[in-house]
């Protein structure tokens, strides 16, 4: 029956679901009995062994913390014996907290409704009526949840009114509804029985259905029996016997939405799903769109050889014929399935695809240490650390500013690999580049180096070289180098040495100032006997340097 009045209500929720209303019928005047949060046993203890053909609804939160088996037997057990299982959200937040902005209610959609369903589902149910926690809601709210659980609910209530003046919570086939509003049961609104025998009264007179709503059901004797979230187990069912006596139908909630009866033709399922594993643990799956009715496609997926656990991945637009998945894990086995909706209705599965992800190749280390040095001819020359031994080669990349994003960088030279050095030429004078280089493998990429900024100036070509370098040996074992300085330009002069007649691997030795001309080397390292090579550029505080002077060789 559950299966049958389904099939009805497709018919409906496609016309809400395109921006029409419809109407929810009445069959015969009756009453909807729901039940909120997570009471299963509570509710199993009043619902389950009962003869008489009183079905509620029980709208579950916080699926994912019911204990198992228990509390999952207990509902399945209800479900078995007619009556229906709906969500009342993942964890019990409400549209208010939300604040009822608009711009969130995918949000809302993907944190309360999407992985609640998962988790029923998980466990075999197959939710499509929704109850709003706090019955917080509004019209944007309803068309966002409307896909994923096309029958809500929300609540209402007004002190100043007896149950059977509120218009707002009877329904009946001459009025329109997007959302069902139900009243409270529960002690806290003081509903007594002689008060709801009137709405009930006023149902069966008007062929109405009226919605109720409630939480904890517990027995007279509990100290628990006047909390005021719950319902005394004989108050209700006085107000049971009522409704039987008045020859009122319980409906199930989504059986309050049905109507007459009309052939429902399915979705025709897609067809040859494929699966295409890319780099970067991602997975392409491409199908056949064989119907033209479609809202969309759900897809499916599992983990591992064979697997049948399959939870809910995505959902993509009608005559969509492809979904990319992202963010797997490498080596590791996924299955997959989809099939078409309209609505709450389905199509049967696709075929089922398996597609192992690539092994991650090994990582590639970063280069380290980039620096850039500008060069006369406005040239640079860069130089970095080769940290890692598997790269095929470096790719270096430019922007033509000093505060770049990725987007701004462009690649302007690969290298082979082992490079470590490499310079950039025709620049442009009075312009500032900024400079970063990556290793590579095939289509797999380090991190990146660190950026280094550098401004060619004007004055880059015009530092010239000190000339006449002398060296004198003083005692102490120190020695006193003299030159000419020859531009009038520079920041200062920079002075190198090695080691033994002939060396050619200089390494930097100091610094002096503008207009220097004379330099004292009082390392204590220098040794008797030993001989030791100097050389001299004058430089700028902009990177540009100039050419070397005369080299010069003392024997100690």
């Amino acid at each position: 029956m559950r299966s049958f009045f389904k099939k009805w209500v497709v018919i409906y929720w496609l016309a809400v679901l395109f921006g029409a209303s419809a109407q929810a019928a009445t069959n015969q005047p009756g009453v909807v009995l729901t039940f909120d949060d997570t009471s299963t046993g509570l509710w199993h203890n009043f619902f389950a062994n009962r003869t008489d053909n009183v079905r509620a609804t029980f709208f579950v939160t916080k699926w994912h913390e019911l204990s198992r088996p228990t509390q999952i037997d207990q509902l399945r057990d209800l479900q078995n014996k007619g009556h229906e299982i709906g969500c009342h959200s993942y964890d019990h937040t409400g549209v208010g907290e939300f604040l009822f902005d608009p711009s969130r209610t995918q949000e809302y959609v993907n944190t309360q409704v999407i992985p609640a369903i998962q988790n029923m589902q998980a466990d075999g149910f197959n939710p499509v009526s929704f109850s709003y926690p706090s019955g917080e809601r509004d019209e944007n709210y309803d068309a966002a949840i409307r896909p994923y659980l096309p029958y809500l609910r929300t609540t209402f209530y007004d002190a100043s009114k007896q149950l059977a003046q509120m218009d707002e919570i009877y329904h009946n086939s001459d009025k329109t509804y997007g959302v069902l509003e139900g009243e409270s049961l529960d002690n806290r609104y003081g509903r007594t029985v002689a008060e709801i025998e009137q709405a009930l009264i006023r149902a069966k007179n008007n062929n109405e259905i009226i919605t109720l709503y409630g939480h904890y059901i517990f027995d007279d004797t509990s100290p628990d029996a006047d909390s005021q979230y719950a319902i005394r187990a004989s108050k209700l069912n006085q107000i049971i016997d009522i409704a039987k006596g008045l020859g009122l139908k319980f409906y199930t909630f989504q059986e309050a939405y049905a109507l007459t009866p009309a052939p429902v033709t399915l979705p025709a399922a897609p067809s040859q799903l494929t699966a295409t594993a890319l780099a970067g643990n991602q997975v392409r799956l491409n199908w056949v769109d064989a119907s033209s009715d479609e809202s969309g496609f759900s897809i499916e997926r599992c983990q591992g050889a064979g697997c049948t656990n399959f939870a809910f991945r995505s959902t993509v637009a009608a005559n969509a014929v492809s979904f990319t998945d992202t963010n797997l894990t490498s080596n590791t086995l996924y299955r997959y399935r989809i099939r078409a909706y309209r609505g709450a209705d389905y199509s049967s599965y696709a075929n089922t695809v398996d597609i192992t992800t690539p092994v991650s190749p090994p990582s590639i280390a970063a280069p380290a240490n980039l620096t850039a040095t500008v060069l006369t001819g406005n040239k640079v020359r860069l130089n970095w650390v080769d940290a890692s031994n598997n790269e095929s080669g470096f790719k270096i990349e430019r922007c033509l500013k000093a505060t770049c994003t990725n987007v701004d960088f462009t690649v302007i030279k690969t290298t082979g690999a082992n490079i470590v050095q490499f310079t950039n030429t025709n620049l442009q004078a009075n312009q500032t580049y900024s400079y970063r280089v990556r290793a590579y493998r095939g289509t797999n990429y380090s991190a990146y180096s660190n950026t280094v900024n550098i401004t060619i100036s004007t004055s880059s070509t015009s530092i010239a070289a000190p000339t006449n370098l002398t060296a004198t040996v003083l005692a102490g074992n120190q020695v006193r180098l003299n030159w000419v300085d020859a531009s009038n330009n520079e920041t200062g002069f920079k002075l190198e040495r090695c080691l033994k007649a002939g060396c050619t691997s200089f390494e930097f030795l100091g610094t002096v100032g503008v207009n220097a001309v004379s330099f004292t080397d009082t390392d204590p390292t220098l040794e008797s006997g030993e001989s030791y090579r100097y050389r001299v550029r004058a430089y700028h505080t902009n990177g540009t340097y100039s050419a070397y002077s005369n080299i010069v060789t003392v024997n100690m």
